[in-house]
């Protein structure tokens, strides 16, 4: 028998789902955190890699053809890192404070202090 130890910021699922919605005509994924993960994430890498994995590739569909796919998930690219910096905004910043954590695809990346500047988006 061993002392098992725990770590208290952990608390299962952060993010409870991602939709995407249309404001001002264009795309946003919309991030709703779980109570325990808005407080928690502070722009951990598992926060951000489960947002990542819970965006539908499509934000919509016609019958069953994806007709738009706002978010090129490829690493390293321009639309990539500013999700990712507009993201660890939120979870730094307004964190438990504003839900939900809106990403803005069309915007180009700032690097992570411009989105703090611009209040993350």
């Amino acid at each position: 028998m061993f002392p098992v130890t725990a770590d208290p910021t952990w608390c299962g699922n952060t993010i409870n789902y991602v939709s995407w919605l249309k404001r001002d005509g264009l795309w946003s994924a919309s991030n709703y955190m779980t109570w325990c993960g808005a407080w928690n994430c502070m722009a951990t890498w598992a926060c951000w890699e489960e947002s990542y994995n819970k965006t539908p590739k499509c934000a919509q569909y016609s019958g069953n053809i994806c007709v738009t796919i706002p978010w090129n998930k490829q690493w390293n690219t321009n639309q990539y890192w500013s999700m990712y910096n507009q993201f660890v905004c939120h979870a730094n910043y307004p964190a438990g404070l504003k839900s939900p954590w809106n990403l803005e695809p069309y915007k180009s990346d700032k690097g992570y202090w411009g989105f703090v500047a611009n209040g993350c988006n």
